[in-house]
This record gives structure tokens, C-alpha cells and sequence, in this order.
């Protein structure tokens, strides 16, 4: 008995000092290390410089007999998956989308430090024509366009620094940030950590920002990197999402694949599910990507009358398209039957139909 109480105080003298049995940081320590890692990071991922190409593919990981039942009724294949292709570069604040939009017309909206653009052309040879360039700041609601633009190039390639459309430290650093735990979690390769909390934001123009049940899982020995998340969101949906992350650039690891599962708000058996796979194709993208010039365009004059050169350039920009996108459909109709252009019509009112069945989708900019 003796021996006992000697071998029973000597563990609870070790526990007192902080010794071997306490092999993981306290709580609050663990805490501070993070906040403090999400903020250098931040600083990491504003400075980024690459390009990558996107591959978005969307389909239906279940669905329930229901929507089963909708489907066939507008002559849908749920089992075919809908593929999206597009480049994104960054160069530290400045970024960059292009790809071809449905109707075949190609396009490259930007960002750089004075102007965001839009510019677009039916064809490969055909001169890119303006459809959009707005100084920032010179509008509110034009602002916000902008940004969101901006994010949903970013989301996707960011993937292991974004949720739910924002980069993991507007989460951290917001007052609406309530941190309900954070701990280790046991793995063998990684110093992967969990961190669970609420974002309750109020404000109804913000909702999409309000997330309840909200846990992360990221990599505290690699920039804190996300690895997997997931919430329930304002209206209910319950997203979650797996991230594989891929070559660094600059120290951080680029996301290589990403998977989201949204489930059906009033189906909850159907559950969308969304594929993104990411491959960096150079870690250097010139400045001169980012401005008009580079697409034979005059860089605009905002000091100059709205029907100065650049305007008269979007003017005609605009009319270019527009005669595009007529030729474009006339090619297409005298190429097809009366049997498929019936069922492009019914296909096109469907998928309306369809939409509306999943609230809250492209929260992540998917």
C-alpha cells in the first residue's frame, strides 16, 4: 500500500510540473498558435503568383426517388455529369478568369490595381472586343460584382485557404468568430489540428456568412493549410468539403483536388456533389496580363467623358458580340433537326425547373 501512494504522488507531482504526460500544448496555447498562424499566412497567400486550369465536374453523389421522378419527366440524365473548364492566374492582389461561356464565346475578366475588365470574342481569330471596365471604387454595387468575381476565381485553386467563398482568416479575425474548441487530431503524417466554432452574423445582407456547427480540419506544420470543413448554412443546408492538397507555390500548398457535397435543403436524400481538380501550370504570370493592352485595347481614361476612346471600344465591343452570339445560333439552327431543337427547348425549361429544387448552391463559388 505504501509503494502505491509513493507511485500515485510521483504522477501527480509529474502532471503539477508540466512532464511528460502532457505531451500536447494547453488549449489556449494551441489557440494562440493558430490565430497567429492564419494571420502570417494570409500575408503568404495575398503575395501568391501563379496560373492553374480548373476542371469542375457536377453530379449527383444520390438523389432521392422524387427527384428521380423529376428528372425523367423532363427526359434529364442525372447520371451525366456536367463538366466546366477554365485558367485563373494571380499575381498577388491582381487576378484573372478565362474560359469559353456555353454559347462558344471566350472570355477574360480581370483585376489589376486600378480597373477590373471584361473582354470577349465569338472566335479565336477575332479581335478580343471590351464588355465591361469599372474603376474601383467608382461604384458600390459594381464593387461588390467585382468582388465576388474575384472570388469565385479564387475559391476553387485557393481551396485549402477558402470556405464558403472567403479566405479562412475573415472567419478567424471576425467578431462573429466564436471559437468552441480546438485540439489535435491523431495522424501519423501530418500536425493536423481541429478547430470547431459559430459564425453568427446577423446582418441579413451577410447570411450567406452565417454558419452554425462550423469545424475545420487544417495542417499546422504546412501554413495551416485547410484539409477538410464543413457548417450548416443560414437556410439549412449542410455543406461539406475534402481538400487534397497539391504543388506549392511559394511554401503553400495549392489544392490539387477538392470535393463538396450540398445536400438538397427540402430533398435532403439528394445530394449535389462537386468535383474540382487543379493543376498549376507556371508559378509566374506577367504583369502585363492583367491590363488592356495585352489584348490589343487602349488602357482607359477615367478622367476623360464616359463616351471617350475606350468608351466608343465598348460600345462597338458590345455590338461585336451581339452579332457573334446571332451567328453563332444561325449556324447552329441550320445544322439542327426539328426532333433536337424540340428537345433543346424542353431541356433548356427544365433545367430552370431543376435550379430551383437546390437553394444555396455556389456559396463556394461552384
Amino acid at each position: 500500500m505504501h509503494e502505491l501512494k509513493q507511485i500515485l504522488c510521483g504522477i501527480f507531482s509529474i502532471c503539477l510540473m508540466g512532464g511528460p504526460l502532457t505531451a500536447q500544448e494547453p488549449d489556449h496555447a494551441l489557440r494562440d498558435r493558430f490565430l497567429k498562424g492564419v494571420s502570417e499566412t494570409q500575408e503568404i497567400v495575398d503575395g501568391l503568383c501563379f496560373r492553374a486550369q480548373v476542371v469542375l465536374t457536377g453530379d449527383y453523389a444520390s438523389l432521392s426517388d422524387k427527384m428521380k421522378a423529376d428528372f425523367k419527366k423532363l427526359s434529364h440524365d442525372p447520371s451525366k455529369p456536367n463538366t466546366t473548364l477554365f485558367e485563373c492566374a494571380f499575381r498577388g492582389p491582381m487576378c484573372l478568369e478565362a474560359g469559353t461561356q456555353g454559347n462558344g464565346i471566350s472570355f477574360v475578366m480581370a483585376k489589376n490595381s486600378e480597373y477590373a475588365f471584361r473582354v470577349e470574342r465569338p472566335t479565336d481569330d477575332l479581335p478580343y472586343s471590351l464588355t465591361f471596365v469599372e474603376q474601383h471604387g467608382s461604384s458600390a454595387d459594381t464593387q461588390r460584382l467585382v468582388d465576388e468575381a474575384e472570388m469565385r476565381a479564387r475559391v476553387v485553386p485557393l481551396a485549402t485557404w477558402y470556405l464558403f467563398g472567403k479566405p479562412l482568416s475573415h472567419f478567424v479575425e471576425s467578431p462573429f468568430f466564436k471559437l468552441k474548441s480546438i485540439s489535435y487530431v491523431e495522424s501519423t503524417d501530418s500536425e493536423l489540428v481541429r478547430v470547431e466554432f459559430d459564425h453568427d452574423v446577423e446582418d441579413p445582407e451577410r447570411k450567406l456568412e452565417r454558419l452554425s456547427n462550423a469545424f475545420i480540419v487544417c495542417n499546422a506544420a504546412n501554413h495551416w493549410a485547410l484539409q477538410e470543413y464543413g457548417a450548416t448554412l443560414w437556410q439549412g443546408a449542410v455543406y461539406h468539403a475534402t481538400m487534397q492538397p497539391g504543388e506549392n507555390v511559394d511554401g503553400f500548398p495549392v489544392a490539387k483536388h477538392r470535393t463538396l457535397m450540398i445536400p438538397n435543403v427540402l430533398d435532403p436524400a439528394s445530394v449535389r456533389r462537386n468535383e474540382s481538380t487543379i493543376d498549376v501550370l507556371t508559378k509566374h504570370v506577367p504583369r502585363e496580363e492583367f491590363y488592356l493592352t495585352h489584348y490589343g485595347l487602349p488602357e482607359p481614361n477615367f478622367g476623360e467623358s464616359w463616351l471617350g476612346t475606350w468608351g466608343w471600344y465598348l460600345i462597338g465591343g458590345i455590338g461585336c458580340i451581339v452579332v457573334g452570339v446571332i451567328t453563332i445560333k444561325w449556324r447552329n439552327n441550320r445544322n439542327e433537326s426539328p426532333e433536337q431543337r424540340t428537345l433543346r427547348s424542353k431541356n433548356t425549361r427544365g433545367t430552370g425547373e431543376l435550379r430551383r429544387h437546390f437553394r444555396g448552391g455556389g456559396v463556394d463559388g461552384t
